[in-house]
């Protein structure tokens, strides 16, 4: 009987002890639901630090990963990179098997890619200052890549357009009939055929049966 009142008292004082404790967990879960609401509030419209300060204010009251995915958005949406890529890992560290994890991956990737662009930019020379009353230095233009020109042939002609590209124009074939050399061997043949068949005509007494390598065709028999 005495185990069984002890017993009772001890339920009793649990009881009494974890009730505070349930309320301020259903305190501290409102208040982070009330964060969440209005940082979603400020998110769509365009508010992106009012809705960081939220979602950071909700997870310290419940550490939800969800909420650094979301804090992860807001910063890129801000333009802050370094910030969301920092965030999106946290949350795939903290939800190794989220569903969304190859969109989270992507976006790091390409938050990645434009950090090291902005880093080139923000690097490129010259990245001095310029005193009131003076202008900025001068700086020379970058240089274009040299282009080798194609080797020149006989009767090519070379044209160099405003890039500085030099233009190599091969000569047109001249068709063979009408090549000089060919009708003047041509001629030549002629004129010796000539001259051979008059002389032959002159010896045979002006015979008027041509003769020809094609063979004759005689007239008569």
């Amino acid at each position: 009987m005495v185990r069984r009142l002890a017993l009772g008292v001890s339920l009793v004082c649990a009881l009494l002890q974890l009730g505070p404790r349930v309320a301020r967990a259903d305190e501290a879960s409102s208040a982070a639901r009330q964060h969440f609401e209005d940082g979603s509030k400020a998110f769509s419209l365009g508010e992106f630090q009012t809705a960081i300060t939220e979602y950071k204010a909700a997870y310290k009251l419940k550490p939800d990963p969800v909420f650094l995915y979301n804090i992860g958005q807001a910063y890129r949406l801000a333009n802050d990179l370094p910030q969301a890529v920092f965030f999106y890992r946290s949350f795939l560290s903290s939800m190794p098997n989220a569903p969304n994890r190859k969109e989270v991956e992507r976006r790091i990737r390409e938050a990645d890619a434009q950090i090291e662009q902005q880093k080139i930019v923000a690097t490129t020379p010259p990245n001095t200052t310029v005193a009131p009353g003076t202008t900025p230095p001068k700086t020379e233009p970058t240089e274009p890549t040299p282009v080798t020109p194609a080797p020149a042939t006989a009767g090519s002609t070379t044209t160099t357009i405003a890039s500085g590209e030099v233009i190599v124009a091969q000569p047109r074939k001249t068709p063979v009939y009408k090549k000089w050399w060919l009708w003047t061997a041509v001629g030549g043949v002629v004129v010796v055929g000539l001259g051979v068949g008059l002389g032959l005509g002159l010896t045979r007494g002006g015979s008027s049966a041509p003769d020809s390598h094609f063979g004759v065709t005689p007239v008569f028999p």
